[in-house]
């Protein structure tokens, strides 16, 4: 369970296309957020396509997949302020 200093940092994630997207570092944490974060290599037990790239990061729990990245190339966790 996160506690302290690591509650404020952040993730991001970014995709071949330059497409970013940032979530809390508490949101993996399944004490605090009950949704998961998945990086993904398949989707219904199939490879995903080359089009989407060979990682693909879901957030379950968001309303609209509008930070779901393709095509993952980076992953940068930064410790805010």
């Amino acid at each position: 369970m996160l506690h302290g200093a690591p509650v404020k940092d952040f993730v991001v994630v970014t995709g071949a296309d330059g497409f970013a997207a940032v979530f809390s570092l508490a949101e993996t944490d399944a004490y605090i957020h009950k949704g998961s974060v998945i990086l993904a290599d398949t989707a219904g037990r199939r490879a995903a396509r080359p089009a989407r790239g060979p990682w693909r990061l879901v957030i379950d729990g968001d309303l609209k997949p509008s930070r779901s990245v393709r095509n993952v190339v980076k992953i940068q966790l930064e410790a805010a302020p």
